[in-house]
């Protein structure tokens, strides 16, 4: 079966290499016991596959996808003013996807969002794909790339089942905040409203590149929204300048300006060898 991330917890979740499933349950329980050396608090593996001894995690890949899944919250509020987070969030998606988008099938060197020391002779990556998607709580894609609406006009999702999964976990949890509110007698608790999935493809990635790219491109997104009237991102005659804010910010090679989006959200969804 396809995986999916893990939406009781959104802990990192594992999906090694190949689409073949491990050759049995005992052997992948030994494997999480004996070499992973953590529990199932800390991430969740889907699938387990044998590879020769000459195999390396890093140099024997050709290329590895990623998503990472950001929910969304929001307190209690009227319906207008859930519709407003909810027009914010999705030109946030907006923004982003076009910012990801001027970096689609070109080198670029992603020192400035990579952490620790360098050990390969460059810190040159191609992205070959960079999808922004939104969900909201009924498990809906209200924005998913204009390709990807072209391809599937029933609207897919961004992996097999995830939309059904989200809508599950967000009703789950509002019966559980329901029923906290009334223990404790308080309102206007927290719920899912939204949430943001990035999948992300490319030749190699460099260590916390994946969850620093979503911090980035999320905080370029916001400044832009900050500091410009929102027609100017839907106007075709307009100044296109913009666009260009990540992949510049990424010219500058400044790790010193992005920390990492947090590890909860993070998935390795395919290894391609």
């Amino acid at each position: 079966k396809t995986p999916i991330p893990n939406l009781d917890s959104f802990r990192v979740a594992f999906s090694p290499l190949t689409t073949a499933q491990s050759s049995s349950q005992s052997s992948s329980q030994s494997i999480w016991d004996e070499d992973n050396n953590c529990n199932d608090d800390d991430m969740t593996i889907h699938r387990i596959q044998p590879v020769h001894a000459s195999f390396h995690a890093t140099f024997s890949t050709m290329a590895r996808e990623y998503l990472y899944v950001l929910p969304l919250m929001t307190k209690s509020a009227n319906n207008e003013q859930e519709c407003e987070r909810r027009n914010e969030y999705l030109q946030t998606a907006k923004i982003a996807q076009l910012l990801l988008q001027q970096v689609l099938g070109i080198e670029v060197d992603y020192y400035g969002i990579s952490a620790g020391k360098i050990k390969t002779r460059d810190t040159l990556c191609k992205l070959d794909r960079a999808d922004v998607w939104l969900y909201d709580r009924n498990g809906q894609a209200i924005f998913q790339p204009e390709s990807q609406q072209r391809l599937n006009e029933d609207g897919s999702d961004v992996v097999p089942g995830f939309g059904s999964s989200w809508k599950r976990h967000c009703n789950d949890q509002q019966q559980r905040h329901l029923q906290e509110q009334e223990a404790s007698s308080t309102q206007g608790a927290y719920a899912y409203s939204s949430c943001m999935v990035f999948r992300v493809r490319s030749n190699r990635f460099l260590r916390r590149m994946m969850r620093k790219l979503v911090n980035s491109v999320l905080q370029e997104a916001s400044l832009l929204l900050d500091e410009e009237e929102p027609a100017c991102f839907s106007s075709l005659d307009g100044n296109d300048d913009w666009k260009q804010r990540w992949k510049q910010r990424l010219e500058l090679k400044d790790r010193s300006n992005c920390q990492p989006a947090p590890p909860a959200g993070l998935c390795l969804w395919r290894v391609y060898t």
